[in-house]
């Protein structure tokens, strides 16, 4: 009897099963996108002409070999695509390509390449991406497209040889590297993200190797274990809007070589303890006006020096305030960073004073101009070693 009664109580079960799948809709087809930007500009740069900048050689040459004027542009294209699961899980996917505008990419195809998954307990976030960091921390309002965080006026005003810094408020020590993320519900206006990175490849590039980072990544790039988190809030109080965020980071600097004893191969690994590093920032913003700031920490153990033959102590930090009316933007910023230049008991300072201006022509459609002046100064203080000037840029964006 309870053979024939468990039976009956899987046939029914069965049945609903049936039914319910019957009743629910055929998941929905895959959605495609495109999309993307291209950037193009004039610039004009004025700079020392007796500073001494790294070359493909190997031998630092005088900078006075640069042009004075140059057209720079940057363009990618985006594939997307997504789906919906009866059970209300999104799936999607994102693949950037590089499309040859910028020399700095021309080596490779393909930027960021990742896969998302979206439900009602967050994002997961899996592939060639750069960390939640990166995605939701809060700096300086800034509304330039030569940029005050990770900026591109080291390709206008040349740093000296051996001159490093830190370019940004938020970590970005793993670039875009294979990770997975995740980031979670917004609450009561509080989102936290974590990203955990196993160990880091080129852009764009798997890296399958669960030994060591791949060969092809600088030794002064290489890391394994690292842990990136952060948490934003955002919320609004009368007339004021206010965001804040804070994060941490570590990783291990890691280096692997290989020794060959008679025909034994071995595996050689440098130990060195973690870095970490600290960051925050805070955006006030009201009506049309908007200022803020961010500040990053980095204490890196002295074993990290040596393996890496880069000091990263340091700290970097923005500040600015920006305004729009209309289809008119602007924004004034300053960037400051320090960093430790263990080959000369110093540190290497960096300044960045920058106002930008935007107008939007159409529906994705800009023009803009960005003023920023430069300043370069070595822990090195030989002849050479220093520089600074100003560039101004002017040209079109467009996305679509």
């Amino acid at each position: 009897m309870k053979k024939i009664a468990l039976s009956a109580a899987l046939a029914s079960v069965m049945a609903a099963s049936t039914a319910l799948a019957e009743t629910q809709p055929p998941p929905a087809p895959i959605q495609l996108g495109l999309g993307g930007y291209v950037t193009w500009y004039g610039v004009y740069a004025n700079q020392k002409r007796d500073t001494l900048v790294s070359s493909e050689l190997g031998t630092p040459f005088p900078i006075g070999k640069y042009n004075s004027f140059d057209v720079i542009g940057n363009a990618e294209i985006y594939f997307s695509g997504k789906a919906r699961l009866n059970n209300g899980i999104v799936i999607g996917a994102m693949v950037q390509l590089e499309a040859g505008a910028d020399p700095s990419t021309a080596s490779k195809t393909i930027d960021e390449s990742y896969m998302t998954v979206d439900s009602s307990l967050g994002r997961v976030i899996i592939g060639n991406v750069k960390n939640v960091a990166y995605q939701m921390s809060v700096t300086a309002p800034d509304f330039s497209t030569i940029g005050l965080q990770d900026s591109d006026y080291d390709q206008l005003i040349v740093p000296p040889n051996g001159f490093t810094l830190h370019n940004a408020t938020y970590p970005l020590f793993d670039d875009i590297s294979t990770k997975i993320s995740y980031i979670t519900p917004t609450f009561a206006g509080f989102t936290a993200g974590v990203s955990f990175l196993p160990g880091n490849s080129t852009k764009g590039q798997d890296n399958n190797n669960l030994l060591f980072p791949t060969s092809s990544v600088p030794l002064n790039r290489k890391f394994k274990d690292g842990l990136v988190a952060v948490g934003l809030y955002e919320q609004s109080f009368g007339a004021f809007n206010i965001a804040s965020s804070v994060s941490f980071t570590t990783y291990k600097p890691f280096v692997a070589t290989f020794e060959d004893n008679g025909g034994n191969i071995s595996l050689l690994r440098e130990k060195t303890k973690s870095v970490k590093e600290y960051a925050g920032g805070l955006n006030i913003g009201s009506g049309n006006w908007n200022f803020g700031g961010s500040y990053r920490y980095v204490d890196a153990p002295k074993s990290s020096v040596a393996v890496l033959d880069n000091d990263l102590n340091g700290y970097a930090w923005d500040a600015g305030i920006s305004y729009s009316f209309g289809p008119f933007e602007t924004s004034l910023n300053y960037f400051h960073s320090s960093k430790s230049n263990y080959a000369f008991d110093g540190d290497d300072e960096y300044n960045l004073y920058q106002l930008a201006g935007n107008y939007q022509l159409g529906a994705g459609i800009g023009t803009f101009v960005n003023v920023g002046y430069v300043e370069y100064e070595s822990a090195d203080k030989s002849r050479g070693k220093s520089n600074e000037g100003l560039a101004v840029s002017t040209g079109f964006n467009l996305s679509f």
